[in-house]
């Protein structure tokens, strides 16, 4: 809310309190009195007294305000703990970034990523003019005047990163790599303190708790301040009924013991001349020191050193990892096979098959992608596509003919782990189908049970019916006789009187065996769901054994021929064998004959 020196001070201390008002800038003439009076609330961000610094302080704010509210994707190493879960993700991420960085961008993954962008602005001119803006004109040396501004760019990388959406990151990669250029190029030189206002769940202050004198990574840039106060001015006072928290970072950061994630004074970048920004790179890894309640009581203050990645309890792990798949040859079958280990299977697919259409046909690599695509398939539980990958490798070693001095015991034991492979996904198979048919049957007797209950409670309402009406048809004659009689005497009267009685005692038996018919009606209709569940249940089962069938069908196929591809395999074996028997032989002839 923007308003004047006279209106502020009548209606700020009214307002203060609303919490539909986030901020308040008093644009007026009189700057030095004002800011007296201002300075008791709060929610007075600034005095201003020329319309572009209002402009300008006011979306500096709005990117201080957006920084504060959007949620951090934390990662937690803990020293003692196995490569499973937090540790595992820890060390994965630090590794996927790296490999990512190393690959090269091509111009159809540029060309897929403005797509994105269009598709997710489309009917928002002025994001769309942004795009082709950057789409014609964007250059590396621009990478963090981009980041900067308050536009799609901006907006989209922040998203994508936080929310791990993977393919999306693999496409900007380029301009990624642009931004850690640019922050090496501008590194901080001396050790530097600085802040982050951040407003968290009460869950993830608790996790922070529990990694005091551990390790945390951020799964995105991290944007911070060396002003405390501009930090904390959009942290609220924190609502218990909300279970948010609002927590100051408090960072140290040392350039001289950080070498791999880089940071810099950004502001000479901003549109916002005024916002003193330090930017520390994607991944960047803290040890949380202490986490306490600050003097005003109003806010966490989470202490925190960064850290390298060297001289640490990852360190190893970290480098064992980078070496494998963070070398000078890093491709997209590097990338798929670094996903596969973090069970992205959906994306280590994607990105295998890319890297097949990359290589020529007669590539002898691709032998070893089929029978690596045909493993991550069968462990997605997708049998069919894994034989179709399967007989692919096949088919591929059958037309570019293995060379008779080539090792066979690679491949056998290739064929033997995909047998056993086979085997055991058809047994697992079978013992579900098994499982599955046992409880249908269960299910089928309980039915056939409840079906015989039914039909014997119903005969049992139709008995008691007939007897109700029998009972209420001769109560209703007897009546009608005492009426019809003229001589009313008192023996007649009393004994009319005990036939209503009695007929009223048969309507409450009608309305008890009513209750008791209605009860049967919903038990027979919850059974005729039970069994319409039941049949679809059925019939579900039957497309899955028949799916069974043809699965076991194409599996018998492919053992026969991984077990033709043996007999080859020995057949040249022997043959190999042989001419190297007639080779001895010639060499010993030679030799004797000298």
């Amino acid at each position: 809310m923007v308003v004047s020196g006279r209106l502020g001070r009548e209606i700020v201390p009214l307002i203060q309190k609303v919490r539909q008002v986030i901020s308040i800038y008093v644009y007026c003439m009189d700057e030095k009195g004002n800011k007296e009076w201002s300075r008791k609330f709060a929610k007075v961000k600034a005095v201003v007294v020329d319309l572009d610094k209002l402009v300008n302080r006011i979306k500096a704010d709005h990117r201080i305000q957006k920084n504060v509210e959007e949620s951090w994707s934390l990662n937690f190493f803990t020293a003692g703990k196995s490569l499973g879960g937090v540790n595992g993700k820890f060390v994965y991420l630090q590794v996927l970034i790296d490999c990512l960085l190393r690959l090269k961008s091509t111009q159809t993954d540029k060309k897929e990523l403005i797509q994105i962008c269009k598709d997710a602005y489309k009917g928002n001119s002025f994001e769309l003019d942004n795009i082709r803006e950057f789409q014609q004109g964007y250059l590396s040396d621009k990478a963090l005047w981009w980041y900067t501004r308050e536009t799609f760019f901006y907006k989209t990388l922040n998203a994508v990163l936080r929310n791990e959406k993977i393919h999306i990151i693999f496409l900007f990669r380029a301009f990624i790599f642009d931004i850690q250029h640019q922050l090496q190029r501008y590194q901080v030189q001396n050790r530097i303190r600085v802040y982050r206002g951040q407003v968290i769940s009460s869950d993830e202050l608790e996790n922070l708790k529990k990694s005091i004198g551990q390790y945390i990574s951020v799964n995105s840039f991290v944007s911070t301040t060396t002003d405390p106060q501009q930090a904390r001015l959009f942290l609220d006072v924190p609502d218990s009924t909300n279970k948010l928290e609002s927590v100051l970072f408090d960072i140290i950061a040392d350039p001289k013991v950080v070498t791999t994630k880089p940071f810099a004074d950004i502001s000479k970048f901003s549109d916002f001349l005024s916002e003193s920004e330090i930017l520390f790179m994607i991944g960047s890894i803290f040890r949380v020191d202490s986490i306490k309640r600050s003097d005003d009581d109003e806010v966490w203050i989470v202490r925190m050193e960064l850290c390298s990645e060297n001289k640490n309890v990852f360190e190893d792990v970290l480098a064992d990892m980078k070496k494998e798949y963070c070398s000078e040859a890093t491709n997209l079958h590097t990338l798929g096979k670094l996903l596969w280990e973090m069970n992205r299977l959906d994306l280590a697919e994607k990105y295998y098959t890319q890297f097949l259409e990359q290589l020529p046909s007669n590539d002898p690599f691709l032998s070893e992608l089929y029978q690596e695509l045909a493993k991550i398939a069968a462990q997605s539980n997708e049998m069919d596509k894994s034989m179709e990958w399967r007989q692919k490798a096949i088919a591929f070693k059958k037309q570019n003919h293995l060379s008779k001095t080539d090792s066979t015991g690679s491949t056998k034991s290739e064929i033997s782990l995909s047998l056993e492979q086979i085997s055991k996904q058809s047994a697992k198979a079978a013992s579900a189908l098994n499982q599955e048919r046992e409880e249908l049957q269960q299910e089928q007797e309980e039915i056939q049970q409840e079906q015989k209950e039914l039909k014997q409670k119903q005969e049992e309402l139709q008995r008691e019916q007939e007897e109700l009406h029998q009972e209420q048809e001769e109560i209703q004659q007897e009546l009608r006789r005492w009426t019809k009689k003229t001589s009313s005497t008192q023996i007649s009267v009393q004994r009319i009187q005990e036939l209503q009685k009695k007929a009223v005692k048969c309507n409450e038996k009608i309305d008890t065996f009513n209750e008791k018919k209605y009860q049967f009606e919903r038990k027979r209709i919850r059974y005729e769901q039970k069994g319409y569940q039941y049949e679809r249940k059925r019939i579900r089962f039957e497309q899955k054994r028949n799916r069974f069938v043809e699965q076991n069908v194409k599996i018998k196929e492919a053992m026969e021929a991984l077990l033709a591809e043996d007999a080859l395999l020995k057949e040249a074996r022997a043959e190999a064998n042989a001419e190297v028997q007639v080779l001895l032989a010639a060499l010993l002839a030679v030799f004797i004959n000298r």
